[in-house]
């Protein structure tokens, strides 16, 4: 429908009475205050909340009320700040390396010194290069692919009747895309011809 008309509701989860109902009902049992009110707790602690009932507006030009993430792929592991930290800790997280590190690091104190510097360093050294560049090839491989995801274009239907191109980290919930247009009208097709 138009902006002046009420759009077509999409999706309306009314479940939350029913789990509410339900936990009532099972609240009677043993052990379940101990239990509701470590929920609570751990609740409160993480701040999960309790589900909400919720209404999406099909194409309207304000879907929701709610605020949902955005629609970005996201599956690089590192930023540039925490690049180097977190490669360095996940190495020295295995023994072998760790046990590396020290004995180099032994070697800096002259009582403990066995050989040249140099020979212990360098094949710690070599082995974390090779793995933070590793680590960086994949990462920016992972970059890559997110922003051609996020960048692929796709139809919104506006909710006047038009359409846009529309990038896939731009929409929005509640936007009908072509897609979705079709696979109804499919839908559709199928329930008129079975009875």
């Amino acid at each position: 429908m138009g902006e002046s008309g009420t759009p077509y509701i999409a999706f309306a989860d009314n479940t939350t009475a029913k789990r509410k109902a339900e936990a009532r009902a099972s609240s009677g049992s043993e052990g379940s205050a101990a239990k509701g009110c470590c929920a609570r707790i751990f609740c409160c602690l993480c701040g999960t909340r309790e589900p909400q009932s919720r209404t999406i507006r099909l194409n309207a030009a304000r879907p929701t009320r709610l605020r949902f993430p955005k629609n970005i792929v996201i599956n690089t592991k590192y930023t540039l700040v925490s690049f180097v930290p977190k490669v360095l800790f996940e190495q020295f997280r295995y023994f072998f390396n760790l046990y590396f590190l020290l004995v180099a690091v032994s070697q800096f104190f002259p009582s403990l010194q066995i050989g040249l510097l140099v020979t212990y360093i360098a094949p710690l050294a070599f082995v974390l290069a090779v793995t933070m560049s590793k680590e960086a090839y994949d990462d920016l491989q992972r970059y890559r692919t997110d922003r051609e995801i996020n960048r692929e274009l796709y139809t919104r239907l506006l909710p006047g009747g038009g359409t846009e191109a529309i990038r896939a980290q731009d929409l929005q919930v509640g936007a009908a895309c072509g897609a979705f247009m079709r696979c109804m009208h499919l839908l559709e097709l199928l329930t008129r011809i079975r009875p």
